[in-house]
């Protein structure tokens, strides 16, 4: 028996060992029978092989000769039959296909496909492991790159792409990132202009906890794909970007591992692809205005669109909305999210924007001026400069604006004013109920300007409902299950699609003003110790940091990440972009969670973590700190808080914010006032008030 490998080098083998078949020519006419695999081969084909398009007279004999030769070396003994048969108008090998390791390779790549459609992981790393192993190189490599055979060569290399996209994908399944994020590298160098190698890349990347640098790749591809070609990333690679800024659930469990077992039969099958996004519905009004503002920044003029309303009512699916059009014609996206943190340190949001956009934030913000009212201007006009003279056309998201720090919502606040000619979009969201002073001067100087829009993002109306819900139930909605589930959500689409994720039986339990009780329902039914982590976190905040969470709480760091991972594969808590973080799915499953504890529980809770940031070098740990300790009120020694507020008040005067100082020394008089009245120094109090009502 003789078997033949097409891939790499041509190589014959028989069972008593390799076969020299001789000469290029003579390898170039086998090579061109065995791609036939039993199919007739012309002799001008044949021809072509061997010497190419500019054959000598004599070719046709030389032909000829090499066939001879071939027989002679293959087969030929005595009572058998030639293995190369002379068949107008050329020649035919008798070759069992399966003796071919492309009919192999083919076959375990196809099958690899296959087992990946329907998420039979086992039998797609199997496969899609045979058919490496059968990859020795490129299609017929000592060849060279012959005309005759470019074609087959460029789908063979494509197939090869394909088996090593889903070998990658076979291997995240089983949480091999080590050997994926290799193989997908590899990918992503070998081709860079192929998306989906830096697809693989990047998800690879982010279910490593290498987030951030996930960010890099697609930035890093986005550039050369501008660069070279001029082409600006595909919509996977956005919508895959987005999701990672986003902390998207679903990417913590693509491409939905099953646990270890036996293959999976066909009808267990489990989706590939990240789960389907939800389409935006109805919001007709919201889209027009989005267009119309993107049409405007076109034309160089800066715009804001602000977004209000109650948490779950879709301002940021509208926000990513604007992300997707913006991209559709070719802009750029920034995205910043505020964290729900009271002790953010000054300027944050701004960095990130200025970071984003570019700029070397250390230079910056970086200011000799000790005078915090000289260094606020100084920054502002740098950022108002760096603003003007940004060219590309640009979306500017500022996620649940309400808890940007003072420092930047002032600065945003003049810069809405300032900044008219610049090609930006600023989409900021702002949750009802949550309108602060500053939150006011800033939508009041956003709205000034002509051209921009404030719009307040209503409940959808019973036919929305039904479409969106549609998205998510398994069974088809009535008209009177669409008007049922309007009546219990209020149109929140947050509480439609939660709602809607419930069995239909358990809808009639429910009534409008009881949407606790559905958050509720996917904490308590925890286990215990997960659910005790799960509160600690919650009082964290909305960003969970896992060393302080371990610090505050004493827990094991095994059993820690033992209720971690319960907290994540119960989509109650996401991996952020940093592997020891994580955030909340929705802030309302984290505020249901510190709503249902008892007030002292949460207040020894808070001490807890303040003690434990109490010897952190962490940037903002003098602030966090100081807001745990007030939150740990009544539990803890007002004299604790005083001392605390007065570093975080020291500390932001150092950084130029005096909303912030004023902030923390007002929290310290009030803390100071809780002593009891013959413990207090009037000296000190005066000291206090001075430094809470003092201009700068």
């Amino acid at each position: 028996m003789v078997r033949y490998r097409l891939l790499g080098p041509l190589e014959v083998e028989s069972e008593s060992g390799r076969i020299d078949v001789g000469p290029p020519k003579r390898r170039a006419v086998l090579a061109a029978l065995l791609l036939a695999r039993g199919r007739v081969v012309s002799a001008d084909r044949l021809v072509e092989a061997a010497w190419g398009l500019h054959a000598p007279d004599r070719s046709t004999s030389g032909l000829h000769v090499h066939v001879s030769s071939l027989r002679k070396v293959l087969g030929g003994q005595p009572g058998c039959a030639w293995p190369i048969m002379r068949r107008p108008p050329g020649y035919v090998l008798d070759v069992d296909p399966e003796h071919i390791d492309l009919t192999a390779f083919e076959n375990e790549s196809s099958a690899a496909r296959s087992a990946v459609d329907v998420g039979r992981w086992h039998d797609a790393l199997a496969a899609s492991e045979a058919a490496l192993r059968l990859w020795r190189g490129p299609l017929l490599e000592d060849l060279g790159e012959a005309e005759w055979f470019r074609g087959e060569a460029a789908r063979i290399n494509e197939l090869n792409n394909e088996n090593s996209a889903n070998h990658v994908t076979a291997l995240l399944a089983f949480d091999r990132f080590g050997e994926a994020l290799n193989e997908a590298a590899q990918l992503r160098v070998a081709d860079p202009y192929r998306e989906r190698g830096c697809w693989l890349h990047m998800m690879a990347l982010y279910r490593a906890g290498r987030g951030p640098e996930a960010l890099d790749a697609f930035a890093a591809c986005s550039r050369q794909l501008s660069d070279d070609l001029g082409l600006d990333p595909g919509q996977d690679l956005r919508e895959l970007q987005s999701a990672i800024l986003h902390h998207a659930p679903e990417l913590a469990r693509w491409p939905h591992v099953p646990a270890p077992a036996a293959p999976a039969e066909p009808g267990s099958a489990r989706a590939v692809s990240l789960v389907r996004r939800i389409q935006l519905v109805g919001r007709h009004r919201e889209i027009t205005a989005i267009t119309d503002l993107l049409g405007d920044v076109a034309t160089r003029a800066t715009r804001w669109l602000v977004l209000t309303g109650l948490p779950g009512i879709g301002k940021t699916r509208l926000a990513e909305e604007s992300i997707a059009k913006a991209a559709s014609t070719g802009a750029a996206s920034v995205w910043v999210t505020c964290p729900d943190e009271r002790s953010t340190p000054p300027w944050w949001t701004m960095r990130q924007i200025a970071r984003a956009l570019g700029a070397d934030t250390d230079e910056l913000f970086t200011h000799r001026d000790e005078d915090p009212a000289i260094v606020r201007f100084h920054i502002y006009e740098r950022l108002h400069l760096l603003f003007e003279a940004h060219l590309q056309p640009t979306t500017i998201v500022i996620d649940d604006i309400q808890w940007a720090d003072a420092t930047s919502m002032a600065c945003l606040a003049y810069l809405a004013g300032a900044v008219r000619n610049a090609p930006l979009l600023f989409v900021a969201t702002v949750r009802d109920g949550q309108h602060t002073d500053g939150v006011e001067l800033l939508m009041s100087a956003a709205v000034r300007a002509n051209g921009n829009r404030r719009i307040t993002v209503g409940p959808l109306a019973a036919p929305e409902v039904r479409a969106l819900a549609s998205q998510v139930c398994t069974d088809p909605l009535t008209e009177d299950d669409a008007a049922e589930l309007t009546m219990r959500t209020g149109g929140n689409p947050f509480f439609v699609l939660e709602y809607a994720r419930l069995p239909r039986r358990e809808w009639k339990a429910m009534i409008p003003l009881a949407v606790r009780t559905l958050l509720k329902r996917r904490i308590v039914g925890m286990e215990p110790t997960a659910l005790d982590m799960l509160r600690s976190a919650a009082v964290v905040g909305d960003t969970v940091d896992t060393v302080l969470l371990a610090r505050s709480t004493g827990q094991d760091l095994d059993e820690l990440a033992r209720c971690l991972d319960v907290a994540v594969r119960e989509q109650i808590l996401t991996a952020a972009y940093c592997h020891e973080e994580f955030t909340f799915v929705h802030s309302l499953l984290r505020e249901e969670i510190i709503a249902s504890m008892p007030a002292m529980q949460v207040q020894r809770l808070h001490a807890g973590i303040a003690a434990a940031l109490s010897d952190s070098g962490a940037d903002d740990a003098v602030a966090r700190r100081a807001q745990h300790l007030i939150s740990a009120l009544p539990a803890v020694d007002p004299i604790a808080v005083v001392k605390a507020c007065r570093l975080a008040a020291e500390q932001a005067e150092r950084q130029g914010s005096r909303e912030s100082a004023r902030r923390w020394w007002r929290a310290a008089l009030d803390a100071y006032d809780l002593l009891p009245a013959a413990t207090r120094v009037e000296r000190e109090r005066d000291a206090l008030q001075a430094a809470a009502t003092r201009d700068s």
